[in-house]
């Protein structure tokens, strides 16, 4: 599986998480961008583990990534508040977000003015549904575009090993509830309503034996999205199965029966279900919704860091 994440401005390319550089390096060559500078959200493995070969596949690139975390290969660290630029138009702002490791970094990208920003949580923020699941012997390059006026941001994910975000959270491997829940609930939850989210794993197989293009609503800055996917069992099962948890904890939480609903859809048709948005993971993901007074209660708790604290213990029991 492969994880992926390009951004690209006026042919100078940033890349999130590139366990697989080389597949990483094609990409880019074949869309004649530049790689600046990698972004890591953490140091595990399946984030951080192809930093070293893009290092030696494009000598002088620029490996950010938090200044608490033991990010390998990193040549640049970042602490909450740091700035950068990528051609003319992106800016990435670092967001501290500790828990699922003490050093997590979420980035935050904005365009133009007018544009809906996105951010790229890592494993902090998990979607309803996890990242894209490509089987690695049934592709050659499996290509998510997302196209917009001057700029292209390609997307490639590769499988995790069971982490869920999208109406869930990273598990607490290096902090605590109080971590999480400021990471989660204020540093993310602050975010504009707007952002779309591109959580670090989501499980999805696709059986697509043609070029697919969506149309995507994220104002002027993606307009387009062009998935290149291979033939493949359809398989959405983290995204139901996390919504699926979501209302076994609010069951009479009418969004997340709509977004369940929809998501089976999708998972039908073979199509995705990212990118969420933070309004959507404010109304669904019971671990943003701990500072609700009614969901507290229903639980047996009686403070956000209390609830999550516990919601996070019955996600790891749940065998729904």
């Amino acid at each position: 599986m492969l994880r992926r994440q390009l951004l690209v401005s006026h042919k100078e390319a940033a890349v999130v998480d590139p366990v697989e550089a080389e597949k990483v390096f094609d990409v880019a060559n074949q869309h004649g961008v530049v790689l600046k500078f990698v972004l890591t959200t953490h140091h595990h493995w399946d984030h951080a583990g192809g930093n070293d070969k893009i290092k030696q596949l494009v000598p002088g690139i620029k490996v950010y990534g938090g200044s608490l975390d033991n990010v390998r290969g990193c040549t640049h660290q970042l602490q909450n508040g740091d700035t950068l630029s990528l051609g003319s138009h992106l800016n990435i702002l670092a967001l501290h977000t500790p828990c699922h490791t003490k050093g997590h970094i979420s980035y935050y990208i904005t365009g133009k003015d007018g544009e809906d920003p996105a951010v790229f949580t890592g494993d902090t923020l998990f979607y309803l549904h996890g990242t894209f699941e490509f089987r690695p012997n049934c592709w050659d390059l499996t290509l998510l575009t997302l196209s917009f006026r001057h700029k292209t941001l390609a997307l490639t994910k590769r499988l995790f090993d069971g982490l869920e975000f999208i109406a869930g959270c990273g598990k607490f491997f290096e902090g605590t509830a109080e971590q999480m829940y400021q990471s989660l609930c204020v540093t993310l939850g602050s975010l504009p309503k707007p952002t779309r989210v591109y959580c670090g794993h989501e499980v999805q197989r696709f059986t697509v034996p043609h070029l697919l293009s969506v149309s995507v609503v994220y104002a002027e800055l993606f307009e387009i999205f062009t998935m290149y996917a291979c033939q493949h069992p359809v398989s959405t099962k983290y995204t139901v199965k996390n919504l699926q948890f979501a209302s076994t904890v609010e069951p009479k939480n009418a969004r997340i029966q709509q977004k369940l609903a929809w998501a089976n859809g999708q998972r039908k048709a073979g199509l995705p279900t990212i990118p969420s948005t933070i309004e959507e993971e404010m109304e669904t993901n019971p671990f943003m919704r701990v500072d609700l007074p009614e969901l507290q209660g229903s639980i047996g708790c009686q403070s956000p860091v209390e609830a999550l604290r516990e919601i996070r213990q019955m996600k790891d029991n749940w065998r729904g």
